[in-house]
C-alpha cells in the first residue's frame, strides 16, 4: 500500500507524492500489515484544507487528474518494471510535467536490496522515454545509506 497525497497551492500548482517514507504527508504500510497509511492521512488531512489525501497500490492506482510534479520518495522498488512504471504514470503529468524519484540503498554491496536499487537507477537513467533532467546522490556514512535523488521529463514524440 502507498499513501498518494495531492498538494496544492492557491495557484492550482498540483503535486502529486507517492511516497513509501514516513512522514506527516504520506505513510506506507508496504512494510507494516497495519491501517498506519489511514492514520497518517487523517492526520496531514487535519493539518491543511488545501490538501486530498487518497491510498492505493502503486502498482495498480490511477489518478484523477494531471499533476505538474509526481514524486516517487522510496516507492519505485515495488514496482517490477520501473520504466514502465514511470512511463504509465507520465500520462498524468501536464505538458510541462516532471517525475521526481527518490531510492536509497545501502553501501553494503553485497546486500541483495543493494543490487536491487542499483539496476532501477540504470534502469531509469538509460530508460529512452526519459531525460534525466537532472540527478543527485547523497552519502549518510554514519547509517551507511545512499539516496539517488531523479528529475526526470517524459520525452515527446512528434507524431
Amino acid at each position: 500500500m502507498v499513501t498518494f497525497g495531492n498538494l496544492s497551492d492557491q495557484k492550482g500548482f498540483w503535486i502529486w507524492d507517492a511516497a513509501q517514507a514516513s512522514c506527516s504527508i504520506c505513510f506506507s504500510t508496504a512494510r507494516n500489515k497495519g491501517n498506519l497509511s489511514q492514520e497518517a492521512i487523517k492526520i496531514a488531512s487535519d493539518k491543511s484544507s488545501l490538501n486530498q489525501f487518497h491510498c492505493g497500490d502503486i502498482n495498480h492506482y490511477v489518478p484523477a487528474k494531471k499533476y505538474d510534479v509526481i514524486v516517487f520518495n522510496e516507492s519505485l522498488h515495488y514496482v517490477p518494471n520501473t520504466p514502465q512504471k514511470l512511463l504509465d504514470y507520465s500520462n498524468y503529468l501536464t505538458s510541462n510535467g516532471v517525475i521526481i524519484s527518490s531510492l536509497y540503498s545501502h553501501k553494503n554491496k553485497e546486500d541483495l536490496a543493494y543490487t536491487m536499487i542499483e539496476n532501477k537507477i540504470v534502469e531509469m537513467e538509460q530508460c529512452k522515454d526519459f531525460e534525466v533532467m537532472d540527478k543527485v546522490s547523497v552519502f549518510n556514512h554514519h547509517a551507511e545509506l545512499k539516496w539517488y535523488v531523479h528529475l526526470l521529463k517524459r520525452k515527446r514524440t512528434n507524431s
